[in-house]
């Protein structure tokens, strides 16, 4: 399979390759899942129990590239390159100048830049869409991550439960645009 994409390099020194997903990705997806801790699934999904269906499979893999894009990352120093992070955004149909964004790093991988690498991508790709804020949630027990989005611009929504829901304008991110 051809992997093109951008090559980045980790804090620790660890290659790595960002690119689209496509639906050839459902093994890749299907074994890192299968390696998320329950803690990063309930983070994600607010579930420690979330089962990955087929359904879900062709959901996360089968992407649209306008209102639904979506990148992974992949571990370039192991020789089967796992995936090891995702990150996606979908347009909202009501308001089509914001998208939903979500993002997965494996528990292995974490504070080593990816989660930011693919934020920043992301952002890229969404300005060349027209879109103008991200919207995501986040667990209220990552304080820390909480503290780090608000002090970069992010904005308070609401609340529900232990979910913070927060909005981030696109222009506040150091990137530039492609036209």
């Amino acid at each position: 399979m051809k992997n093109t994409g951008k090559i980045f390099v980790l804090k620790n020194g660890c290659e790595i390759l960002v690119r689209e997903i496509r639906k050839e990705d459902r093994l890749l997806f299907l074994t890192g899942f299968k390696s998320l801790s329950s803690e990063s699934l309930y983070h994600r999904f607010n579930s420690s129990s979330f089962r990955l269906t087929d359904k879900y499979l062709d959901y996360f893999t089968v992407v649209d590239s306008n209102s639904h894009c979506a990148l992974g990352a992949l571990d370039l120093s192991k020789e089967n390159q796992p995936g090891i992070a995702v990150g996606r955004f979908i347009r909202l149909q009501q308001e089509p100048d914001y998208a939903e964004l979500a993002i997965t790093v494996l528990d292995e991988y974490q504070r080593l830049g990816i989660g930011t690498i693919l934020f920043l991508e992301l952002c890229r790709v969404a300005q060349s869409k027209n879109i103008q804020f991200f919207t995501f949630s986040i667990h209220a027990k990552r304080r820390g991550l909480f503290q780090f989005l608000m002090q970069k611009g992010a904005v308070f929504k609401s609340r529900m439960g232990p979910q913070i829901e927060l909005s981030f304008p696109l222009s506040e991110v150091g990137v530039t645009r492609k036209r």
